[in-house]
């Protein structure tokens, strides 16, 4: 029997399991000047929830770490100044405070990623701050792990958004030669509904090419997650972080023409 799937409020934005909300912004804040073009763009465009990486967890130490503490205030800052809520990445118990701090009351979302999926001492902490948490899927993490990671969080009070970003397999790795960067799992986005979860899907981390990513996202519309979160940027070749899978703001634009198209036919409006 599938479980009730409850509302999310984040300040104004209701996030409900018959809808399909859109979060966008780059992967990483890399200035005031990026963060204000792209925030008002995409919002201008439709989106509902601006994101963006003040922390940001590299492959290799020596890549662009993020902007830290500076980087947080220019992605609140936006946000205020456009009026909806963030989602950022929180890495570890330290930052936790930190962005609350230069929240300053703003509503929003501590997105942990891939990394940090079955990290339970933060999770549990990231609970009991009753501010709702987008936990992204573990890159070899199964169903039943990403339950028991959200539980976790849950259990001190707070939300949980489950989020399908692609998992390792066979046929993942260099996007121009595999598949896709990550192999996005559609029955998941299913599975956690039927857990009761909203559910979002990012087509960016598994598509890990800008073609790849408007086709991928619309096929996450059409499978009924709850929102989409994708990787935006205005100027993708000289992005200090994921350039190769960021889609530049006409991409953008299409893309909720279209994922709009679709959600009302899923709705059945059409």
């Amino acid at each position: 029997m599938n479980k009730e799937i409850q509302p999310i409020n984040v300040g104004d934005i209701t996030i409900r399991p018959d809808q399909n909300v859109m979060m966008a912004g780059p992967c990483a804040i890399e200035s005031e000047d990026q963060m204000n073009v792209i925030a008002h763009a995409v919002v201008k465009m439709g989106a509902e929830i601006i994101r963006g990486g003040a922390f940001k967890p590299r492959t290799n130490p020596d890549a662009f770490q993020g902007l830290g503490e500076e980087g947080l205030r220019y992605i609140f800052e936006a946000g205020r100044e456009l009026g909806v809520p963030v989602v950022t990445e929180v890495m570890n118990e330290g930052q936790i405070e930190l962005i609350k701090k230069a929240a300053d009351g703003h509503p929003f979302i501590f997105q942990v990623g891939s990394r940090n999926a079955q990290n339970y001492d933060l999770l549990s902490i990231l609970g009991k701050t009753g501010i709702p948490v987008l936990l992204k899927r573990g890159k070899g993490s199964n169903i039943q792990e990403m339950i028991g990671a959200a539980q976790y969080v849950m259990s001190g009070g707070s939300p949980v958004l489950m989020c399908e970003r692609g998992i390792v397999s066979f046929n993942s790795g260099d996007p121009d030669k595999a598949a896709g960067r990550f192999t996005p799992d559609h029955l998941a986005v299913l599975r956690f509904q039927e857990e009761g979860f909203i559910t979002i899907f990012d087509p960016s981390h598994a598509a890990g090419r800008k073609d790849h990513v408007v086709p991928l996202a619309l096929s996450g519309v059409a499978i009924g997650a709850n929102g989409l979160i994708v990787e935006v940027h205005h100027d993708a070749s000289n992005a200090l972080c994921d350039g190769k899978q960021a889609i530049d703001f006409s991409q953008f634009q299409q893309l909720m023409t279209r994922a709009r198209a679709i959600e009302q036919i899923v709705k059945g409006d059409i």
